[in-house]
Formats: structure tokens, C-alpha cells, sequence
């Protein structure tokens, strides 16, 4: 993740260089990005200064400076009891920890689909807290033909996607992610997806809105697509843009809203009060002004560090979503 560290030869850590691209901010001279597999650091032999030579795709030459004011320094440690009971019962704690309170579905009267959100209530949405200011509330509804969702996203670049090929949108940059079970009989601890096992990824291809469904077994049509790897194979059942979808995005000066209406009849989903199934929300955000995917935030599952994998950005966990429950 595009920072280098320096150690000491005890294996005492000293500093960070370079911008950490995680927490966004313009690209600069000293921003290296995801998964950068270069980097030389030395003493250069002609005229004593140190170098740190690095980048992307590009080099870059960097010269460090102040290193011999790097000072060590011992000092004592006690551990007591308290301590160590203390340590103990932090550590029981965090493997208890609750996972995410479920998600609410709420049956909706009337809503247009205009990107516009103040028709919503968002004192009962659900938060996500991506980090550096980004962030999203999300609310999700149904009614007898459709699920409603609406986003309010904290974004410095707001819903832009570069990508061209539908199928792989979540690579391409902003997105607003909806996991969700079709079969809320389905084991909610499988660790592979089942029939009808979900993703609505939403988003622009051209600047205009777009739901694209991903179903690794299909409960519908096959129209089927594979993502690849060296890392290995993630195989779809059913791939597919919703050409029934709406979907509206108004763009703010703090990021953007996103509203989205998909038919139940798409995705084989029947709610009714008191239903509880399984299921997650998302947000992918960009590079500043566009181009790649290199955050996955979602409020559920943690485990979504990776953004250059294609295949373990595809994968649908089913194991690491909540629960979410049709309300009245």
C-alpha cells in the first residue's frame, strides 16, 4: 500500500515515507499507489547522500534528508497484573464483539426516483465509516414490485466510473454496493454463496446510471461470466445489466446521492414483514477524479482490503453479512 517503511537494523521502526494513497488527497510527487512492487533504498557512494528510488509504473527519485538526528533511547516497562487481566479481558471482548445490527427493510408507500433523498428518512439509516471523511448513510425499502435503496455518499470525487465493460464496474470506481439472499433459508454461516445469493452494484458507465447484477448461482436466467486471476477462478451463473432498474444519482458538494429501484422479479426476492434473510451495503470509492477502484467500504464485512484482485473483488461472503429483516 504505496508507503515504505524504515527500520533500524535492531528492527525498531523509524519512519514512513512517501503518501499513503488509502487516505485520498490529490495525487502529488510523493503518492505511490496500491501494490507498488519497486522501491531502492541506499547510500549513494559518490556523494554520501541517501535515496529512496520508487513509484508506480513511473520512477521516481527521492532524496532523505535528517537521518542523523534519528536518536534510540531506553527506558523501563512494568507490566503489572492489572495489566495483564486487563489485556485479557480487552481480548475476550473484541472476539465476542457483536457483528453488525441487521439491516431494516421498510415497506414504502411512494418514492420517485430522482436521486433526489429528502423524501427519506435517514434518522434510522445504517452508517458506514470508510475513513479521511468518506462515508455513506444508507436506507433500504421495498414494495410489492420493487427494492428501494438510497445512499448518501461523503465522497471528494463524487460517482465517477471509468469503466467500459459493465461486468467489471466494481473495478472502474465509484459504486454503491447491495448484498442480499434471495433464499432466507439458505445456511447463514455458508462460507459459498447459494442459489440466489445477490450483488446490485450501481453505478455510471458514460455518466449514465447502470445496475448491474451479479449471481454465482442463478435463481433466473444464465448468462454467464467468469473472473480470472492468477490468483484463481471466481465462476457466475448470471451476469447481467437490469435494463428495468432505475436508478438516479445527484452529484453534491460533498459527494453525491444515489437512489435505485430494482423488480423483485429480477432478482427472486419475496419480501414479507418479518422475513429475515441475509445481506450487506457497500461503497466503492475511486481514485481522486476518477479512473480505479482503491476502497471498498462496506457496513458488514471487513474483510474487503483487497482492490487488485479481480476474482476477490468479485466474491460474494455470505458468512461475513448480517442480517436483514422486512419491516411492516
Amino acid at each position: 500500500y504505496g508507503d515504505y517503511s524504515m527500520l533500524s537494523t535492531d528492527g525498531l521502526w523509524v519512519h514512513s515515507f512517501c503518501q499513503d494513497n488509502r487516505l485520498g488527497g490529490g495525487a502529488g510527487p510523493d503518492t505511490v499507489f496500491i501494490e507498488n512492487m519497486t522501491g531502492n533504498f541506499f547510500r549513494n557512494r559518490q556523494n554520501g547522500k541517501f535515496y529512496l528510488i520508487g513509484g508506480d509504473i513511473d520512477a521516481r527519485v527521492w532524496e532523505v534528508t535528517g537521518l542523523e538526528s534519528i536518536r534510540t533511547k531506553e527506558t523501563s516497562l512494568t507490566i503489572s497484573q492489572a495489566d495483564c487481566n486487563a489485556a485479557i479481558a480487552s481480548a475476550k471482548n473484541a472476539k465476542s464483539a457483536k457483528t453488525a445490527e441487521p439491516i431494516q427493510m421498510a415497506k414504502i408507500k411512494k418514492v420517485e426516483i430522482d436521486g433526489k433523498i429528502a423524501d427519506w428518512n435517514f434518522d434510522r439509516s445504517i452508517k458506514i465509516d470508510a475513513g479521511a471523511g468518506r462515508g455513506a448513510k444508507v436506507l433500504m425499502g421495498y414494495d410489492d414490485k420493487y427494492l428501494y435503496a438510497a445512499f448518501k455518499v461523503d465522497d471528494r470525487s463524487p460517482m465517477t466510473n471509468a469503466a467500459t465493460d459493465p461486468a467489471m464496474i466494481f473495478k472502474g470506481g465509484d459504486v454503491c454496493d447491495i448484498m442480499l439472499a434471495a433464499d432466507a433459508k439458505a445456511d447463514p454461516k455458508r462460507e459459498k454463496p447459494a442459489a440466489g445469493d445477490t450483488r446490485l452494484s450501481l453505478s455510471v458507465i458514460d455518466n449514465k446510471p447502470i445496475c448491474v447484477l451479479y449471481q454465482p448461482i442463478s435463481n433466473g436466467p444464465k448468462m454467464p461470466k467468469t473472473f480470472s486471476s492468477p490468483t484463481g477462478n471466481e465462476v457466475f451463473e448470471r451476469v447481467q445489466i437490469l435494463e428495468n432498474a432505475k436508478v438516479a444519482i445527484q452529484r453534491t458538494d460533498t459527494g453525491y446521492e444515489l437512489e435505485a429501484a430494482v423488480p423483485l422479479a429480477d432478482i427472486g426476492f419475496i419480501p414479507a414483514a418479518g422475513l429475515k434473510t441475509r445481506g450487506d451495503v457497500g461503497v466503492l470509492f475511486s481514485t481522486d477524479g476518477g479512473g480505479r477502484t482503491i476502497l471498498r467500504a462496506y457496513y458488514s464485512n471487513k474483510d474487503t482490503a483487497i482492490v487488485e484482485d479481480v476474482p476477490s473483488e468479485a466474491r460474494l461472503a455470505p458468512a461475513k453479512w448480517t442480517t436483514a429483516e422486512v419491516m411492516q
